[in-house]
């Protein structure tokens, strides 16, 4: 379940952008099923979309060979790139 709080970050002299989003406790978060094409959350009927989002930018980052990390840590989800 998210909350619609969320911060992005560059930090340019290490080529890193962060975007991370606070998060209601959810003990069912699999973040391996979140690249998953049509894959939704709990709280699928309250956010707009269709579940493609990540799997393309999966996707997109693998063709350019596009390094990053997606973790949730203290509740909070963290999508971190690291750009060339």
């Amino acid at each position: 379940m998210w909350l619609y709080l969320f911060k992005r970050s560059l930090n340019p002299k290490n080529n890193i952008l962060k975007v991370t989003n606070k998060m209601l406790p959810n003990k069912n978060m699999d973040l391996e099923k979140i690249f998953i094409p049509f894959n939704r959350g709990e709280n699928f009927s309250r956010i707009d979309g269709n579940g493609l989002g990540l799997t393309l930018v999966k996707k997109i980052f693998l063709l350019l060979n596009i390094k990053y990390e997606v973790y949730i840590k203290n509740e909070t989800f963290n999508f971190i790139v690291y750009l060339k």
